[in-house]
């Protein structure tokens, strides 16, 4: 029993905390990166930019219409594309 709880709380422990994976593997660095990712600015911005680009496309979508949307993304797809 007492193996049980503990595995489980170990499982628990490297789904939630940010670099407990890595560090159980042994990658202190991976594990510092998610770290630092989670608890700066930078997680944060990244969360935000997701969020803002998801309500532009839902006002996209919106305004305009689901295949204009379709289209546009096509669109911005190629132009990136082009420039790599």
């Amino acid at each position: 029993m007492r193996t049980t709880v503990g595995g489980t709380v170990v499982a628990v422990a490297i789904g939630i905390i940010p670099g407990a994976a890595q560090a159980a593997q042994g990658d202190l660095n991976g594990a510092a990166r998610d770290v630092f990712v989670e608890v700066t600015p930078l997680g944060w911005a990244k969360i935000g930019w997701q969020s803002l680009g998801s309500l532009f496309d839902s006002l996209e979508r919106d305004l305009y219409g689901e295949e204009f949307h379709r289209e546009m993304e096509d669109y911005r797809k190629e132009f990136w594309d082009k420039r790599k």
